[in-house]
């Protein structure tokens, strides 16, 4: 099953997630700056395509598009 083989976007969230969460307490809370796409915009797209990847063929798939 999908689930006992690990998930293949983990490390690609991972890296999203620790470079939203730095953002966020960095810029955001100490300096109130709006966010940029340069700010993580990589690690979301990367995450992003990983997780995309991962819907093709499912029902799922159908309904978010």
């Amino acid at each position: 099953s999908r689930r006992s083989s690990g998930d293949p976007c983990k490390a690609a969230r991972s890296a999203y997630d620790r470079c939203f969460n730095r953002w966020y307490l960095e810029t955001y809370v100490k300096k109130m700056e709006p966010w940029k796409k340069e700010d993580c915009g990589a690690e979301w797209e990367e995450y992003q395509a990983c997780f995309t990847k991962r819907l093709e063929g499912t029902k799922i798939e159908q309904l978010v598009k």
